[in-house]
C-alpha cells in the first residue's frame, strides 16, 4: 500500500437466525493530521463489553468512554482515540430516569431505536428512529414514560474542521477526496 493514502472498504452481511437484528457501528472521523493513519478496525465480543445493571431495572453497555455509576468508573473497550468518544447502549424500564455525566466539551447525540424517550431538554421526546443533539451542560437525563426504551448515547469532542464526504471517503477538502479516489490505495475489509 502507498504511504500517501490509507483507508478501509468493508462489506458485512450480518446473519440472523431468529427475531430482530440490531446492529450499530462506531465510525470515527479523525482530525486532519490523523486522516492518513493506517486503517484500524476493532471488534469486541459481547463478553468484553461492560454491562452495568441499573437499580430500577434496565442496563447500560459501555462500549466507548467511561460511565460513572455511584463510586464506580466503568470503562468501555474502545480506547485511545483523539476525540474521546463515548458510546453507550442503554435500556430503561418504564418510568425510569437516568443521569449520565458527560464532559461539557463533548457534542452529545441520543438515538432511540425502541420506545420513546424524554431527553430532559424542554420536554423534548424522541421516538424510535429519531436522533437528537443535546446541548445543556455536562449531564443528560433521559427518562421513559409508560413503556421501556432502548437508545444509544454518543458523544465526542467536536473537531471544528471542514468535512467533505464522497462515496466511502470523509476528508477535509475536495482535493483530499480526489486524491483518495485516484490513488485506489485502500484496504479491503
Amino acid at each position: 500500500m502507498d504511504d500517501r493514502c490509507s483507508g478501509i472498504i468493508h462489506s458485512e452481511m450480518p446473519e440472523q437466525e431468529n427475531g430482530l437484528l440490531h446492529g450499530f457501528q462506531l465510525w470515527i472521523n479523525l482530525p486532519a493530521q490523523e486522516k492518513m493513519k493506517p486503517p484500524h478496525y476493532q471488534e469486541f465480543a459481547a463478553e468484553k463489553i461492560p454491562h452495568v445493571a441499573l437499580a430500577d431495572g434496565g442496563y447500560i453497555k459501555v462500549i466507548a468512554g467511561e460511565y460513572l455509576g455511584g463510586n464506580q468508573k466503568i470503562s468501555g473497550p474502545v480506547t485511545g482515540i483523539t476525540t474521546q468518544p463515548l458510546y453507550f447502549d442503554v435500556s430503561l424500564s418504564p418510568r425510569q430516569q437516568l443521569d449520565i455525566p458527560i464532559d461539557e466539551q463533548h457534542t452529545v447525540l441520543v438515538y432511540v431505536y425502541q420506545g420513546e424517550l424524554a431527553t430532559g431538554e424542554s420536554d423534548r421526546v424522541l421516538k424510535a428512529g429519531q436522533i437528537g443533539q443535546l446541548q445543556n451542560g455536562d449531564n443528560i437525563q433521559p427518562a421513559t414514560q409508560d413503556q421501556p426504551a432502548r437508545f444509544l448515547v454518543l458523544a465526542a469532542l467536536p473537531l471544528k474542521e471542514t468535512v467533505v464526504q464522497s462515496g466511502p471517503f470523509v476528508m477535509n477538502s475536495t482535493k483530499e477526496i480526489e486524491q483518495a479516489f485516484h490513488s485506489r490505495c485502500y484496504a479491503m475489509w
